[in-house]
This record gives C-alpha cells, sequence and structure tokens, in this order.
C-alpha cells in the first residue's frame, strides 16, 4: 500500500481540530518486562500525560522448552488500554502508535495468523549461531553495511536458527514483522514495516534504508517476507481503523518510531553536544548523527541505527538495570515488599568499589538466581565475595558505570566531537546512586530527562505526522522545558582503577 509521511492538512478530526485545541495521542509503550498505555495531551503549548494502563510482560515457557511471547495476551492488554483511554477521553482521541523492544519478530501466513508464538531473545537458541555465520560471511564488511554490532540476539541470528532448524515455518510466512509493528498490525489491519525497528535486526542497509536483500537470498531467508521500511511518522491507516471501530472512535494508526529507543531519543530532546544514555533494563548510550562504521566502531561493539528524523543514531548497547532486577525477583521471594528504593539506600551504605563485573558477560544476560552469580563471578576472578544486598547492588551499579564511561570515551574517538552533558532518560532518572555513579565515572555532568521519554517521543512522532507541530525542532523546543536535576562530577573514587581492573577480571 502507498504510505504518506504526513496526514494532508486536516484530513484526521479537521471539524473537530478547527474547534478545539486539545488533542490526545495514544502511545502504547512495550517493554520486555512491561507494556503500558499513556494518554499524551497537548493543547497547542504544552504537553501533559496520564498512564492509562501497566501490564507486565514476561516471556513464557513453551511446552518444547523455548521461551516465547504470550502474544494474544499482550495484543488484549494494549487493546483493553486503548478503550479504557477512549472511554477515559472520548471527543479528543487522534491517533495511536506502538513502540517496543527490538530484533524479536513474528510471521504471519497468508490468512493473517501467526505461524507460531514469537520467540523471546532470552531464549538462548542462538548463542553459537553467529560464528557459524560468519565462518561464511567477512564480518566487518557486513558491519559496514548494516552499522549493527553483532549480537546473538539480533534478528539476523535469530532468522538463520529458523533456516536451518525450523525451515517449515518460514515457507509458511507471508510478512515478518517485529514485535511493534506485529502488535501495531493488530490495531490498524496493514502488514507495515517501519524504519527504525527494523535497523535493529542487523540486516537493514543503514545507508539506503533497505534490506540487504541479496545476501539475505543467499541464505534461504524469503526476501518477499520483508516489506520495505517506511519512515517514522507514516500514516498507516487513518481515522477509520480496525481500532477506531473497535472503540467507538476514530483514530488513526501511526508507525512513529516503533523502536523504543528512537523514541525515546526524540523524548530526551537531545541537541548538539548531547549524549543520550536511555536508561532501563537495557542502557543504550549514543548520539544522533551520521552512520559510524570505522574499524574502531567496529571494534567496540558500537551500533548504527535510524532515528525518526532520519539522522542514525550512533549508539552501544549495555546491559542496564537488568541484573539488579533480576536480583530483587530472587531476593523478593523471602522479602516481598522489597523495593529499588531500599536496595538503592543499602547500595549507597555500602562499601565502594569492593569488586567489580563485566554487565555484559552472557552469564549474567539469562534469568537465573542472579545474586548467586555475582558471588560466582567475584570468587572465580579472585575479588572479594560480596555477601549483602547493598553490596551487591552497588557492585553492579558501580560496573554500569564503568561500562557508561568507557562508552562515553569511544564514542568521542569515533565521532570527533567531546560531550558537555550525558542526558539520561527512561526508568534511570529515578536513581540518584547510579546517576550520582555515572557523573563521576564519566567526568561529564548527568542531566535528567524525561523518565517516559519513550512514550513522550513515541506521542511527539504522532504530532508531526499528524500536523499538531511542524517538525522534529519544535519538537526539541518542547521537550526542552522539562528537564530535571543535573548531577555535577566528583572526584571520589578511583575509577580508572576500577576499569583497569575490570579489564583484568574480564579477560
Amino acid at each position: 500500500m502507498p504510505f504518506a509521511s504526513h496526514l494532508e492538512s486536516g484530513a484526521i478530526g479537521a471539524s473537530e481540530t478547527a474547534q478545539t485545541v486539545h488533542r490526545t495521542y495514544l502511545a502504547v509503550d512495550l517493554g520486555a518486562s512491561s507494556g503500558r498505555v499513556t494518554a499524551v495531551h497537548f493543547d497547542g503549548d504544552a504537553i501533559t500525560m496520564n498512564l492509562v494502563t501497566r501490564f507486565p510482560n514476561h516471556p513464557i515457557e513453551a511446552h518444547d522448552g523455548s521461551l516465547r511471547w504470550d502474544f494474544p495476551r499482550l495484543v488484549s492488554q494494549v487493546q483493553e488500554g486503548i478503550t479504557t483511554a477512549v472511554d477515559m477521553h472520548p471527543d479528543t482521541v487522534v491517533s495511536v502508535a506502538v513502540s517496543g523492544w527490538g530484533v524479536d519478530y513474528g510471521l504471519v501466513d497468508r490468512s493473517g495468523g501467526l505461524v507460531e508464538p514469537p520467540f523471546s531473545y532470552r531464549d538462548g537458541r542462538t548463542s553459537s549461531t553467529p560464528s557459524k555465520f560468519f565462518d561464511s560471511f567477512d564480518e566487518y564488511q557486513w558491519y559496514r553495511t548494516t552499522g549493527v554490532a553483532t549480537m546473538p540476539i539480533n534478528t539476523l541470528f535469530q532468522l538463520m536458527w529458523a533456516v536451518e532448524h525450523q525451515h517449515e515455518t518460514l515457507d509458511r510466512a507471508h510478512h515478518l514483522l517485529l514485535i511493534p509493528d506485529l502488535v501495531s498490525r493488530e490495531l490498524s489491519g496493514e502488514a507495515v514495516t517501519e524504519r527504525t525497528i527494523a535497523s535493529t535486526s542487523q540486516m537493514l542497509d543503514i545507508r539506503s534504508g533497505s534490506w540487504h536483500r541479496e545476501e539475505l537470498s543467499t541464505l534461504g531467508i524469503p526476501g518477499e517476507i520483508l516489506s520495505e521500511p517506511c519512515p517514522s511518522g507514516t500514516v498507516v491507516v487513518g481515522p477509520d481503523s480496525p481500532i477506531g471501530r473497535l472503540t467507538g472512535r476514530g483514530m488513526a494508526v501511526v508507525a512513529a518510531a516503533s523502536h523504543d529507543t528512537a523514541s525515546a531519543f526524540v523524548g530526551s530532546g537531545a541537541g548538539t553536544g548531547e549524549a543520550v544514555l536511555s536508561s532501563g533494563t537495557w542502557a543504550l548510550m549514543g548520539v544522533l548523527g551520521a552512520p559510524q562504521t570505522s574499524e574502531l566502531a567496529f571494534a567496540s561493539g558500537i551500533s548504527n541505527e535510524y532515528g525518526a528524523d532520519g539522522q542514525i543514531r550512533t549508539l552501544r548497547n549495555l546491559t542496564g538495570l537488568w541484573i539488579v532486577q533480576e536480583c530483587l525477583r530472587v531476593w523478593r521471594e523471602d522479602t516481598q515488599n522489597l523495593d529499588f528504593d531500599t536496595l538503592m539506600a543499602e547500595a549507597t551504605a555500602a562499601t565502594p568499589f569492593l569488586a567489580v563485573i563485566d554487565t555484559n558477560d552472557p552469564r549474567f544476560a539469562v534469568p537465573d538466581d542472579m545474586p548467586a552469580k555475582i558471588q560466582d563471578y567475584c570468587r572465580l576472578s579472585g575479588q572479594p565475595v560480596p555477601e549483602t544486598r547493598g553490596e551487591l547492588t552497588r557492585i553492579v551499579l558501580e560496573s554500569l558505570a564503568i561500562q557508561f564511561r568507557r562508552t562515553l570515551r569511544t564514542l568521542e574517538q569515533i565521532t570527533g566531537d567531546p560531550f558537555r552533558v550525558i542526558r539520561v532518560v527512561g526508568g534511570g532518572t529515578h536513581h540518584d546512586l547510579l546517576n550520582t555513579l555515572t557523573a563521576s565515572a564519566t567526568g561529564v555532568p548527568v542531566t535528567l530527562g524525561h523518565p517516559e521519554a519513550t512514550t513522550l517521543g513515541n506521542a511527539l512522532v504522532q504530532m508531526v505526522a499528524t500536523g499538531a507541530i511542524d517538525n522534529y525542532a519544535e519538537a526539541r523546543e518542547l521537550v526542552g522545558g522539562l528537564s530535571g536535576e543535573t548531577y555535577q562530577p566528583t572526584n571520589e573514587g578511583d575509577w580508572e582503577a576500577a576499569e583497569k581492573r575490570l579489564d583484568t577480571v574480564a579477560a
């Protein structure tokens, strides 16, 4: 179907918006541990948000032992949240868009049904696939084309595993859609691939924005299941959408920045000389600009992904608060009311630099007894073994700060530009200790952006798409007034020594 980057003027609610300034945009934000639907209101001058619903989202173990997403439940929760939002704001809803995590996908057959439940990237089946893949392809040349650092979870390797082990599922597929676009299809009735989420796959040409089709076909990946990616802000379907008919309120469905980090970059309001740290389950630190695919970028695990405005997000994907979240899950088995605030207080009081861990080590990527894993890591690397919750939590936070320190330095080397501030968005904005440690470790001030930057960015793309604001420069101006506290670097702690220690234990 043909796409338009923006609706024609007045195409959505023309008679209504001519009489009232107030508009409501529904932002669906899907995370790998929870999801939410938020109503974002714009009165022509200011933005306000109210959370409509939040729901858990965890992979489930299938009969074959694999980890899969419960997709019907996920869609049901999203639809329920949208319906509730429309009931709350029956006269002002304009559009809806979905953002979410990257790399995972679903296969849709010709009848419109799922071929099988989508795998979770934490399933672990692809751990050895990259090494097999690059027996046949030059890894650096593939990187120069796609701009994406190799990770076993990437869509490319999930598909390569399917080619080898489940070819019959590919034979039945009519469309491949990454998870946010798969959910969006349930709202719009249209199978559309959005460019920012496609760029997480390690299969997109980062300069042309098209699939790396010729090479993919030689791998046995059927090119016909990959629809050409559309730009962020494409209006997939107008007010007479399936979700509009379901709720009784006409609303458009927009392909916003479907990748949650791309939405977060929009919602960060970051400008020149500012690095963005999207801090949550994953931590992604980067900057907007042109593709960076030098040998240094390749060796440093730097990825290049599309931003909402067509610029490239040069960033590094890091494990974020996932390790602490998993520790909290284990500790709650004994202390049900334990929360993050309590852990942070205990970590603040704990001994600094007791030990360090490589937070990106694969052993920490799989759900399990995380406190025991950290203790084993410290024991095997000849470091003091943490015993208390505070010690364990502080070790993780300091180790994350070291990763942010070296990532910022690498980005400065690659781009040739120093950064005057790190703008933190996402759940990490709530954690004073982590932000204090990050400022001191990097030597750069840390300014808090909006904790719901993904939701905010999702809505801002909808506003541009539907003509409520003119462009992304205006979006940045709107975000500019939402900045929070700034953490200044201190001289506390020998971060250089801690980083060298990490190099030793991670070797």
